[in-house]
């Protein structure tokens, strides 16, 4: 490598000295270090490459500690969806009939993975359907069994088919609804 000679003017101690009190003073450095007193010399804005390396790092650690977290939250608020919707059909089901003065039904159909509402309008023998039926959720849950609930004018509840209780899963996660004879639902 190939050295560079640079010139500084240094104060003489002299006060009386025909060349303004300074004396020149040549130093041999090479290309590298003049690169790296220019770089500390000047104060340049900025972040280094190091310091942006360490931020994405950083960023990308902390990614992908959240995703597991992130993950298993929507899972529950896909399996809580279901579980919210099948308890309010059961109970939207149950105001009707209180509010209409007749039978009502609402029946889970566990390979559809819906319900359908019915009513009873007198002087009606048998059940109609209100509608069509409608999916519990739109992510792939499981029924465990079918269920029909009955409702009367009063508010009783009756279990026309199945128990008064069934499971929603959602990937590996259950919640089981129980019905009162009063339409109180709990779920666990």
């Amino acid at each position: 490598m190939q050295s560079e000679t640079v010139t500084l003017m240094k104060p003489k101690a002299q006060k009386n000295n025909p060349d303004n009190g300074c004396s020149i003073v040549e130093i041999h450095i090479l290309p590298l270090t003049r690169f790296v007193l220019q770089r500390l010399s000047r104060s340049s804005p900025g972040y280094t490459l190091i310091e942006q390396l360490f931020v994405l790092a950083t960023i990308a650690i902390m990614t992908a500690m959240a995703i597991p977290n992130t993950l298993s939250a929507i899972t529950s608020y896909q399996l809580t969806a279901a579980v919210d919707s099948a308890t309010g059909a059961i109970q939207g089901t149950r105001y009707l009939a209180i509010m209409h003065g007749y039978p009502y039904q609402v029946a889970f159909n566990a390979t559809q993975n819906t319900f359908q509402v019915s009513n009873e309008v007198p002087p009606a023998t048998s059940f109609s359907n209100v509608g069509s039926a409608v999916p519990l959720s739109g992510s792939p849950i499981t029924l465990s069994a079918a269920s029909t609930f009955q409702f009367k004018p009063n508010g009783s509840v009756s279990a026309a088919v199945g128990p008064m209780s069934f499971s929603i899963s959602y990937k590996g996660t259950t919640k089981t609804l129980t019905v009162s004879n009063y339409g109180s639902i709990n779920v666990q």
